[in-house]
């Protein structure tokens, strides 16, 4: 008998010992099962006003909706014309696409905005294929690439050519209605401008810079079917900024680690804060839903073009970088240019300059940097608003190849350079006099000038100005569109 149990004992641990690893495995999806399949390709000029509109893909894949914990799927879309290279197009986030653009089980339908900045002839077959890329972000695995799906293409001589055979009905009804056709026929081109500005929530000064941008392919997923007119997060801002970079520098941001912040593991936020775009508002803290003043949105887009444009530099070098320098020599200032954080200054009078950035009043010369009253932090006065965001950045994309560069820093503007001189001067009639009038003067410009650089460089938070008075609180909505009047505020209706 207990031979028999021992048996029975052994084999049931067996048992146990086979099927334990199987129910233990942790959920790691195979790249290849996730594989796109049954991909076609539609032109659609409702989606975007420029000349040949837009085109969207539709596909299945299986498990897209599947919770992998860490692991993210992301959906990668190329493109290529007749023979040519393949090139990517965009990337779409699982999470993303399962939320705005599922159609049906396992089948999404996403929207890929382009326009004559592919240089297409309206001749070329287009050629689009996708695929899904697997990546755990938290702890910095890659799980590799699932297979392509099927070529789906747009031959632009197809769509006349199926057009006639569609009618071989009418032929006989052409002779009666012949001069009413033409008419119909001429009045068609104007519907299509009617769509591109239903398609954002937005302002309507901010309708042709948002379809510039989107064409420009500057606008974040995230922000596509979004309100517009609302204040942008820090996180939403991180986006906008690393569109632009990769838009210019044609380059594919890196993310820095996924433990960077404690508060948020978004990519976007990552991949900014490795670029310099954006800094923590403690070393662990980010604040991803935190609001952006204006002069923050505009020091921190300044920081793509530093970052693309001069060699070597970094945020943490900022402050002592010296290669080169901002172009703002020459700038009308704002009326409210006290208002103005010294350490954005040189990032907002920049952008003034090359028409990047504007005021919210054109008649006062009022920029609205920053919140000074309770007042307007309640009524977001000075809050960078989600279409403005997206607007100075396309503006900037656009403008990047006229954009001077202000030379090699000279000495003069380091601070121990600018103290250096003074003394000179001093020392010739007596050295007593150098030591007691010489302080004086020099501490009250200098740590003004020496604090205000570095709360920039260490974290985006605003430093304290005692020096803004109280100032009639402007209007409360504003508009970045350069020469633009806000609404006033004799009709808040609008």
């Amino acid at each position: 008998m207990s031979k028999k149990l021992v048996s029975i004992l052994m084999a049931f641990i067996l048992v146990l010992a086979v099927n334990l690893p199987m129910s233990a495995a942790p959920l790691v999806p195979d790249a290849k099962q996730l594989t796109p399949y049954e991909l076609t390709v539609k032109q659609a000029t409702e989606l975007s006003s420029s000349r040949y509109g837009s085109v969207l893909l539709t596909f299945k894949v299986k498990g897209l909706d599947t919770n992998y914990a860490a692991i993210t799927p992301v959906v990668i879309v190329e493109m290529k014309f007749g023979d040519g290279i393949w090139e990517p197009i965009g990337d779409f986030y699982a999470d993303d696409i399962v939320k705005n653009y599922k159609v049906a089980p396992d089948t999404y339908a996403i929207p890929v905005y382009w326009n004559d900045v592919f240089d297409w002839d309206g001749i070329t077959v287009q050629n689009y294929r996708v695929y899904v890329h697997l990546e755990d972000f938290i702890n910095g695995i890659d799980y590799g690439d699932s297979a392509y799906s099927n070529i789906a293409s747009i031959d632009p001589s197809a769509p006349p050519q199926q057009n006639p055979p569609a009618s071989p009905t009418p032929p006989p009804q052409q002779n009666p209605p012949a001069t009413p056709t033409p008419p119909v026929q001429q009045n068609s081109p104007t519907p299509p401008v009617e769509p591109p500005p239903s398609q954002f929530k937005a302002n309507s000064w901010a309708i042709p810079e948002l379809t510039n941008a989107q064409s420009n392919r500057l606008i974040p997923n995230s922000l596509i079917n979004a309100d517009l007119t609302k204040p942008i997060t820090r996180a939403e801002f991180a986006s906008v900024g690393v569109k632009l970079y990769e838009a210019i520098s044609q380059k594919t941001a890196n993310p820095a680690p996924a433990n960077t912040f404690r508060d948020t593991q978004d990519p976007d936020v990552l991949k900014a804060y490795a670029l310099g775009i954006v800094a923590g508002m403690s070393d662990d803290v980010y604040e991803p839903n935190a609001l952006l003043n204006r002069e923050q949105a505009a020091a921190m887009l300044t920081r793509v073009y530093k970052k693309i444009k001069w060699e070597g530099w970094t945020l943490a070098n900022d402050s002592s970088y010296i290669q080169n320098s901002l172009d703002n020599k020459d700038v009308n200032k704002f009326a409210d240019d006290a208002f103005i954080s010294e350490w954005a200054k040189p990032s907002v009078y920049f952008m003034a300059k090359y028409g990047i950035i504007a005021g919210v009043d054109a008649s006062r010369n009022l920029f609205a940097p920053k919140n000074t009253t309770s007042a307007e932090e309640a009524s977001g006065y000075a809050n960078a608003t989600r279409e403005q965001a997206i607007a100075i950045s396309n503006r900037m994309f656009e403008k990047y190849g006229e954009i001077k560069d202000g030379g090699p820093i000279s000495p003069q503007p380091t601070p121990a350079q600018q103290q250096s001189p003074t003394p000179p001067q001093q020392q010739s009639p007596t050295p007593a006099q150098q030591q007691s009038p010489t302080p004086p003067p020099q501490q009250s410009p200098t740590p003004a000038q020496q604090q205000s650089p570095t709360p920039a460089q260490q974290n985006e938070q605003q430093p304290s100005e005692p020096t803004p008075p109280a100032e009639p609180t402007p209007p409360a909505e504003g508009s970045d569109k350069p020469g633009e009047k806000p609404t006033p505020p004799s009709q808040p209706s609008r």
